[in-house]
């Protein structure tokens, strides 16, 4: 499964997109607690619906990855931000 760039730009614009196109990846400097975290910020643009091809939205967001050792302790963290547990979700994003 992979990432839904048009979840992540509505989320970020609050709005719908039709669709979201990822236009740079800059590494945030981070000093991690647990090894195998890393922070990036992720810009793009995306489709607003019945905007024309012309009209465009530029959204971004920071994308904090975790893996190794840090996996659980990454689980629990998600949960204490949104309440629920998000194991599949997690594993899904770490294969993408």
């Amino acid at each position: 499964m992979g990432t839904d760039l048009a979840a992540i730009a509505a989320a970020a614009l609050g709005r719908p997109v039709a669709s979201a196109q990822l236009t740079s990846w800059t590494p945030i400097g981070y000093d991690p607690f647990l090894a195998g975290r890393s922070v990036q910020r992720a810009q793009g643009i995306a489709a607003l619906p019945g905007a024309g091809a012309a009209a465009g939205a530029a959204w971004s967001a920071i994308v904090k990855h975790t893996s190794g050792p840090g996996l659980d302790a990454a689980r629990r963290e998600l949960d204490a931000y949104v309440g629920t547990d998000h194991t599949e979700a997690l594993e899904s994003i770490a294969l993408a």
